[in-house]
């Protein structure tokens, strides 16, 4: 009985490893179609672009649109950095009524 279980196992692994490979196969296949659209996509891109990239000197759209975002991320974090540094929540807790019970209260201050 365990001699069948072994090999039985081993045919498991075997068509496991069978199916994996095929897999593997199709999407090794796959990436390979994905790289050809992209690279046609660049293509068509560089041709309608290539007036625009000429008059501001840069050699692709690519290279200008990650240069955008480049620039627009640091914007943003600059800003929200400065901000941080221009808002403070002050935390302040402010005597409410004739209970002389304390409630806390946010106060922003502006540095």
């Amino acid at each position: 009985m365990l001699i069948i279980k072994v090999i039985l196992a081993g045919w498991l692994v075997f068509l496991i490893q069978l199916v994996m490979s095929d897999m593997q196969r199709q999407l090794d296949g796959r990436q390979s179609d994905i790289r050809q659209l992209q690279e046609a996509f660049n293509i068509i891109q560089d041709d309608i672009f290539e007036e625009f990239c000429r008059q501001i000197n840069v050699s692709s759209i690519r290279s200008t649109a990650l240069l955008f975002v480049r620039l627009y991320t640091q914007n943003i974090l600059v800003f929200y950095q400065t901000m941080d540094g221009y808002l403070r929540c002050d935390k302040r807790s402010v005597l409410s009524g004739a209970d002389g019970l304390r409630s806390p209260s946010l106060f922003w201050s502006f540095a």
